[in-house]
């Protein structure tokens, strides 16, 4: 006999069934899902969740999509203000890697180059500084 806590789930199919079950109660009582609640729901802890998630890859379809109902419920409530927008930007940043950009453009751009060059490259530069300069102010002046 295998020592250790007992599986909560005996295949695939029943937990998706329990999902199942856990979304529409959220819905039915108009509550946001929750990783959390689904554990709760289950009288167990999401770290169990987590690793039938991690280890048991027959399972994490279901994760995977109550982790996706988790996720668009936080924004369709946000963006209807059902919930605190702060709080929904928070947890989707913190749980499901949303971040925020910000684009910053640049007008006054500095660019520094380094040329190398030899001796010979160098006189025939001098040298056409000088002419310009002629061109520019005359000859001698």
């Amino acid at each position: 006999m295998k020592g250790g806590r007992p599986s909560i789930f005996n295949s695939p199919e029943e937990m998706e069934t329990q999902v199942n079950k856990y979304l529409d109660n959220c819905k039915g009582q108009n509550e946001l899902p929750t990783v959390a609640g689904f554990s709760v729901f289950l009288d167990s802890y999401e770290d169990i969740i987590a690793e039938y998630a991690r280890s048991r890859p027959e399972f994490s379809t279901a994760i995977k999509r109550l982790k996706q109902y988790c996720k668009e419920g936080l924004i369709r409530k946000g963006l209807k203000n059902e919930i605190n927008s702060t709080m929904a930007m928070f947890l989707l940043k913190a749980n499901y890697g949303l971040i925020e950009r910000q684009y910053v453009q640049n007008e006054n751009v500095n660019i520094e180059t380094t040329i190398k060059m030899n001796d010979k490259d160098i006189d025939r530069i001098k040298g056409e500084i000088q002419q310009l300069r002629d061109e520019k102010f005359g000859e001698g002046k």
